[in-house]
């Protein structure tokens, strides 16, 4: 669990970021991204389910370990 990410390479799992992920054109996502917000440079890729929920966020983050 993170505040912000940057992606600029391959990622193969689930990522949860409650405020900002940025994915940047050599991104490449095999999984669910969670998150309030995102910026999404063109040739980024991402094979998974897209959630932009501030709910959701909330909800991972209180599961998670501290």
């Amino acid at each position: 669990f993170a505040l912000e990410g940057v992606i600029s390479g391959e990622v193969h799992g689930a990522i949860h970021v409650s405020e900002r992920v940025e994915l940047q054109a050599s991104a490449v996502v095999h999984g669910d991204i969670i998150t309030t917000r995102i910026a999404m440079q063109e040739g980024a890729k991402v094979t998974g389910e897209l959630r932009m929920d501030a709910q959701k966020v909330a909800e991972f983050a209180s599961s998670s370990p501290q």
